[in-house]
């Protein structure tokens, strides 16, 4: 990544003289003003054409050293995002040009729909935990330049990484379940209708076991990014957390001026369209966290609700941890003898043996592609594809729900054809039915 930015061009800047006013934040901040000004110029001359002929603005353009993605997540509000086509150097054996380096730009390594899903992502993060644009602005009017820089400026470090692997599991953004039998979720759903009960101005929670939701009051998107959220703040919880003890997760070192005693266990976040303000609390206990969303309307969020919710809380998932530990080495691991991704879009739920790290380009470019095709295609439901390194990537798709599997062998069309068959009676008999 080379460049993000964010302007609007409709409440800023509206005269030559005042037009930098425009830029609302720019990375890297160094950048020269000229260099900014001719960036946002043409994205606007993108938009523009582009408008001739859809009235849905582009999302993407690419030159031969460079992507850029457009995102506009509110009106006249733009998010930009510039990424660097990975390039080869190579030697010329060209008569004429021999010995000199040559510069072969790899524009099909870098997916257009992946990354825009990431720049989303990195969107979503903001508005859950700060409101929309239009909302910020007025939250904090003449300082709502420089927040916007301290947020963006500190997410960049932390999602830069993930933005550059951007790949399929980027684009479907699905949760990892954990399945439970029936007596255990009853347990866990008594414990949060009695915890929720007790304090009304609890509105919602949230249960997960390591990096598994188990059970959640929130709406899908809302779950989703405060999911990703909560699973990273927890997986570092767990590893600075050494002697493994029952507490509050600390989520900011500002100061605290609704919880003194408890600085900085309670983030600020917005729900739904109307920006709805309530308070996250993450509690982790061994493996397992609860999350919940507090509303403050009556000051009722204070040290002495943290301190009797603590009292309640602590002894339920002291019993409950050891339990689910138990339940899930028990949890058959039923086709992780093959290399698969399964995603539903209904309930987002995801499910992969693959390891993502080990995703070769070739790989993930052929997975990026069959999901776009299964995307653009309704009626399309199964596509089959040998890659250039001689392994097979079958796709199937019933309803909203993807399937791949992978092949790391030798072998003709027919023969994989039946293999698929095998495994999707073996293990997904009840979802994908010829």
């Amino acid at each position: 990544m080379t460049k993000l930015f964010i302007y609007n061009p409709l409440k800023f800047g509206l005269t030559e003289e005042t037009e930098e006013e425009k830029i609302l934040f720019f990375w890297p901040e160094t950048t020269p003003l000229d260099t900014k000004m001719n960036d946002i110029g043409l994205c606007e001359a993108l938009i523009t054409f582009s408008r001739e002929f859809s009235k849905v603005p582009t999302s993407s353009a690419r030159t031969e050293r460079m992507i850029y993605l457009l995102l506009e997540p509110e009106p006249g509000w733009w998010v930009v995002m510039a990424m660097s086509n990975p390039r080869v150097v190579s030697i010329s054996t060209d008569k004429e040009k021999a010995g000199t380096e040559e510069v072969q730009y790899k524009h099909d390594d870098l997916d257009e729909k992946a990354l825009l899903a990431a720049l989303k992502r990195v969107y979503v993060q903001f508005k859950i935990f700060n409101g929309s644009f239009e909302n910020f602005i007025v939250t904090h009017k003449e300082s709502f330049r420089e927040k916007l820089s301290l947020w963006f400026n500190h997410s960049i470090v932390r999602m830069k990484p993930d933005i550059e692997k951007a790949d399929i599991f980027t684009c479907l953004d699905g949760i990892h379940f954990l399945p439970v039998d029936k007596n255990v979720y009853l347990k866990i759903q008594s414990f949060i209708n009695e915890t929720e009960k007790t304090w009304d101005q609890i509105l919602y929670s949230t249960f997960m076991f390591k990096h598994y939701l188990v059970w959640s009051g929130l709406e899908q998107e809302e779950m989703r990014a405060i999911y990703r959220y909560v699973e990273d703040i927890c997986k570092r919880e767990r590893e600075s957390n050494s002697k493994k003890q029952d507490r509050f997760v600390v989520q900011s070192t500002d100061p605290d001026e609704l919880l003194p005693s408890n600085p900085g266990i309670a983030k600020p976040v917005y729900l739904g369209t109307d920006n709805r303000l309530s308070y996250l609390l993450i509690y982790q206990s061994q493996d397992c966290s609860c999350a919940f969303l507090v509303s403050n309307k009556a000051n009722n969020l204070n040290t002495t609700f943290v301190n009797n919710l603590e009292k309640l809380i602590k002894p339920h998932l002291n019993y409950l941890a050891p339990i689910i530990s138990e339940h899930s080495k028990k949890i058959g691991t039923g086709g992780e003898e093959f290399k698969y991704l399964y995603f539903n879009h209904m309930n987002l739920a995801l499910k992969t043996s693959l390891d993502r790290e080990h995703i070769t380009t070739d790989i993930s470019r052929v997975l990026n592609k069959m999901h776009a095709d299964f995307e653009m295609y309704p009626s399309l439901s199964e596509i089959l594809i040998n890659t250039q390194t001689e392994k097979w990537i079958a796709g199937k798709k019933s309803d909203q729900r993807e399937f791949f599997i992978l092949f790391e062998k030798q072998a003709n069309l027919l023969e994989i054809n039946d293999e698929v068959k095998k495994l999707v009676a073996a293990y997904f008999r009840d979802i994908f039915i010829d």
